[in-house]
């Protein structure tokens, strides 16, 4: 599909969507229109971008979400929110990790995490949380450099509202299961490899609207 087809489709459905173009400085020269994971992550964690956001409340959605009903608002109270991910090389050793790619912000927040906190400072504080808890074979240098284990991490460092992980799998799921999550993240990504757990969770959510699922014939 063709953006302007896109953008014609989504105007149609969100009468008040706007619409920003995204500035040549972000992506990659050679990847043409196309961005890519370092051009995601240059804007992700550019203050500029942050700046330009005319809300304080950002829900981020990429194209590989599927949204089953609206979240409650009581995760309006937190200052980041979205899917678990284990990886034990980049998860924040208290926080965990908490996946970027279908997630609640405050831009505020973001904005502040980008002020006070650097990798070099996050890399400081996990060797001492790895000398306090005794857990040698962590390395205190994260894997990857990707703008949510960036914002995992300074949320949890400057204390921001962070709901523990049984909680995050109401608003969202990517390699979790919760028949009752508002999002799933990864569709095309085989993070849930039971198709019957991604079956269940669209149950549910028809159910909850009162629609009955169609029922499989011979």
């Amino acid at each position: 599909m063709e953006h302007a087809q896109f953008e014609s489709q989504v105007a149609e459905l969100l009468p008040g969507a706007a619409f920003e173009p995204i500035a040549a400085k972000y992506l990659d020269k050679d990847a043409g229109t196309n961005m890519s994971i370092h051009s995601y992550n240059r804007i992700m964690m550019d203050v500029d971008f942050w700046r330009s956001i005319p809300s304080e409340h950002v829900l981020l959605f990429q194209t590989d979400c599927i949204m089953y009903r609206m979240f409650d608002k009581a995760f309006l109270q937190c200052d980041y929110v979205g899917a678990n991910w284990y990886n034990p090389a980049d998860v924040d050793i208290l926080a965990g990790g908490i996946n970027g790619g279908c997630s609640y912000r405050k831009k505020q927040v973001m904005l502040d995490c980008l002020h006070y906190v650097s990798w070099e400072l996050i890399a400081r504080v996990r060797a001492n949380q790895i000398k306090q808890h005794g857990l040698p074979a962590v390395s205190a240098e994260v894997s990857k450099r990707n703008e949510d284990v960036f914002y995992t991490h300074a949320c949890e460092i400057l204390q921001m509202v962070l709901p523990p992980p049984e909680v995050r799998v109401l608003f969202a799921v990517e390699a979790d299961f919760h028949e009752q999550t508002c999002f799933y993240h990864g569709w095309n990504k085989d993070y849930q490899r039971n198709p019957q757990m991604i079956a269940k969770m669209l149950e549910t959510t028809l159910r909850s609207a009162g629609i009955a699922p169609a029922t499989p014939t011979a």
